[in-house]
């Protein structure tokens, strides 16, 4: 029968200890590795997703419709100051517009800032002639005014209302239209008058 020596004896009692030790070093690292991350459950993951999402662009154009038309009149209007509504209306312009109503805004802030504030459409009546692609709009808003923008006059406020109708020319895109041309029209006893100038200057300037 052959007999183990007592040093290889020990050389093999030695190689199971260390195979002992790997195993118990290699189970305990992959419990740590498995229970140590956090755990995202599937609402979290829903969450996460939704905070990537991008917001949606905003549709750009119009229909010839009331409703439609209306939504570009309060992008116009509503402005708390000079230019602070720029990309509001962006959306429903021609490039060219965009650009001449930023340059009249920069022209109406060098003269009016400090004095001429909140400017909000109230109403709106609106009268489109599709065949033309064209509409009068007869827009009721009002808007706050300073006599002086000093400091010390803060609540010298007064809130005017105006009146003021407006010619909107469209030209179209894709199936979409946008506001082409703009001018500003006087109301005549007997029907729409003639054009009194560029739509683009507001009626803070004319008062």
């Amino acid at each position: 029968m052959y007999k183990i020596s007592p040093k290889t004896l020990k050389i093999i009692i030695g190689m199971i200890i260390t195979m002992i030790i790997v195993a118990i070093i290699g189970g305990g690292y992959w419990l740590y590795s498995k229970y140590s991350q956090p755990q995202v459950s599937p609402e979290q993951h829903i969450t996460t997703n939704k905070k990537q999402e991008k917001k949606p662009a905003k549709p750009k154009g119009l229909v010839l419709s009331q409703e439609s038309i209306h939504s570009f009149l309060e992008a116009y209007y509503n402005r708390k100051d000079f230019g602070s509504n720029q990309e509001e209306y962006k959306q429903y312009v021609t490039p060219t517009v965009f650009n001449q109503l930023v340059e009249t805004d920069k022209a109406q802030e060098k003269l009016q800032k400090g004095f001429i504030s909140n400017r909000k459409l109230s109403n709106s009546q609106i009268f489109i002639n599709e065949s033309q692609a064209e509409a009068y709009c007869t827009s009721y808003y009002t808007f706050d005014q300073k006599y002086d923008n000093s400091e010390e006059q803060e609540e010298d406020v007064t809130t005017l209302s105006v009146q003021e109708t407006l010619h909107l020319i469209f030209s179209e895109e894709n199936g979409k239209y946008f506001v082409s041309k703009i001018e500003g029209v006087q109301i005549s006893p007997v029907g729409l008058g003639d054009t009194t100038g560029s739509g683009n200057e507001d009626s803070e300037q004319k008062s």
